[in-house]
């Protein structure tokens, strides 16, 4: 390509400190598309910086490997992503190869509004002024969405030398969309609040299933039954 060319484009981002519309399609209609997706990555994401020596397998990520997924990142979607979600900062990382060397970057989360790594979809959730950053979709239909946020807690340790990190999964919490809120699921009174006149069938539910009590499966069919009961 004319070197010309991709100075100006260069050139135009940094005075704008954005990409525009109009840029993103002059980039598209020269590059293809895995360069594009390396650009606008390079573009819009920093370098990570953790100096912190860490012991346990997968650390502060979901897993330790990074994956193929796919995101939807300033409004535009790209597969054939590699990515590591990164529970403990709730951010995502992005594995980018460029000359042969390989590149991480820390995605902009207002940027990544969605991302899949494997079997598990994550969106990022705002209510203003609450934000709840990287929620995985449980389950979404037109009346409710639920969701899970995973969660690690850090746990320092000292060796003879130097100090380490290690970072245990805890219990995920569960929430849950409901006419424009998102509810937090901690036990039977959470829901009792949103459905008072079903408080009885909601005590007897968590009494008759305390084999899946905190279990995806377990919030789902709860949910599926109270806002059925709602549009009856």
């Amino acid at each position: 390509m004319n070197r010309f060319l991709l100075t100006l484009l260069f050139t135009l981002y940094i005075s704008s400190l954005s990409f525009s519309q109009s840029g993103e399609e002059i980039l598209r209609s020269y590059f293809k598309e895995e360069v594009a997706l390396k650009n606008s990555i390079l573009i819009n994401g920093i370098e990570p910086i953790d100096s912190k020596i860490v012991k346990n397998g997968s650390g502060k990520y979901l897993r330790s490997q990074f994956e193929t997924g796919t995101i939807t990142y300033n409004n535009h979607y790209f597969e054939n992503v590699q990515l590591k979600y990164n529970v403990y900062d709730d951010f995502v990382l992005a594995n980018i190869s460029q000359n042969e060397r390989e590149k991480f970057f820390q995605l902009i989360p207002e940027r990544l509004t969605k991302f899949s790594i494997g079997n598990n979809n994550f969106e990022y959730v705002e209510y203003k002024p609450q934000t709840f950053g990287y929620l995985e979709v449980i389950f979404q239909n037109k009346v409710f969405a639920l969701y899970k946020k995973y969660l690690k807690d850090e746990l320092e340790r000292s060796d003879k030398t130097y100090v380490y990190y290690e970072y245990i999964s805890q219990d995920s919490e569960f929430y849950f969309e409901f006419n424009s809120k998102i509810h937090l699921i901690k036990n039977k009174q959470d829901l009792i609040e949103v459905w008072p006149t079903r408080k009885k069938w909601i005590k007897a539910y968590f009494r008759n299933n305390k084999s899946l009590k905190g279990t995806e499966d377990f919030y789902t069919k709860v949910l599926l039954s109270l806002t059925n009961s709602d549009s009856q």
